[in-house]
């Protein structure tokens, strides 16, 4: 029996939670993960200004009378599943965005040269909104101990140890950047330390109105980031209830309008928001999302 190959496009975010579980892994046979530092880089930069990945073709697995070989993709540790799928090509690509992307320890690369490297990789986000900026020099490879040094490493040029001095330097780290609750940390804990306190006679002319809309752009980014984590728990809702939510909260229709448009009830229109808040929230905890605007 011959099976069609399927096209199918897919969230990032899907992707990498699947390499991260196990539920997508590597044949054995395939190659080890090659790419160098300005690769990495390089794919970085595309995906910040809203590029595709580019495709992948994997195999679904699980046929037995065909059995492979597999394992975890390099970065990925403390998985011991049976894979759903594995990956026949796309490897290199889907590898370094998740090492960089998803993945708390610093990745294992190398130089143009070849030599060994470990590295962070961070976002100028000054640059990044400087539209005369290339991309690719908005995106900072930085050494494992989160130090850039000069003069035979005796100065430190420039320190982001601290979740503080990423902040001051306005870098944003690229490995929490699927994880909407540290993101929303990040933001919240700088936030929090940048409140300005007033004087003694009430004087506000330390007040800077660039901090005012700093914090203004952090709550925009917070909430932006949760109405995407909303959209995507959305598509997990029956399609009934996915209705009914888009109407009343997207299209910002009435219950009397919901149920003449769909040919329901009131009540059943009701009923249905009803579940969806119960299945969104549940869906929330489940996958450890925190829905809250500021």
């Amino acid at each position: 029996m011959i099976i069609s190959p399927q096209s199918l496009d897919t969230n990032l975010s899907q992707l990498l939670a699947e390499v991260k579980s196990g539920s997508m892994q590597l044949p054995e046979f395939q190659r080890d993960w090659t790419w160098d530092d300005n690769r990495i880089r390089g794919i970085i930069a595309s995906l910040s200004q809203g590029y595709p990945m580019g495709a992948i073709m994997r195999l679904q697995y699980g046929n037995p009378d065909i059995q492979f070989k597999y394992r975890t993709i390099t970065g990925v540790t403390g998985v011991s599943v049976k894979p759903e799928h594995l990956i026949l090509d796309g490897q290199q690509r889907l590898t370094s965005i998740y090492q960089a992307t998803s993945s708390k320890e610093p990745v294992s690369t190398k130089t143009e040269k070849g030599k060994a490297i470990k590295r962070y990789y961070y976002l100028s986000m000054e640059k990044c909104l400087d539209d005369d900026e290339d991309r690719f020099d908005a995106v900072l490879s930085i050494p494992e101990d989160r130090k850039i040094k000069e003069n035979f490493d005796r100065d430190v040029k420039l320190d982001l140890s601290t979740r503080e001095y990423e902040y001051e330097n306005k870098l944003f780290p690229v490995n929490i950047v699927f994880d909407s609750n540290a993101v929303m940390d990040w933001f919240r804990e700088q936030k929090a330390k940048n409140i300005i306190e007033p004087t003694k006679d009430n004087d506000l002319s330390n007040l800077n109105p660039k901090d005012i809309l700093d914090g203004f752009a952090e709550a925009n980014y917070i909430n932006e980031q949760v109405l995407r984590d909303v959209r995507r728990i959305m598509e997990k809702l029956p399609p009934s209830q996915r209705e009914v939510v888009f109407m009343r909260y997207y299209q910002e229709l009435s219950f009397k309008e919901i149920a003449e448009t769909t040919g329901v009830s009131i009540n059943t229109a009701l009923g249905r928001m009803r579940y969806a808040i119960i299945n969104m929230r549940r869906i929330a905890k489940e996958n450890n999302v925190v829905l809250s605007m500021v």
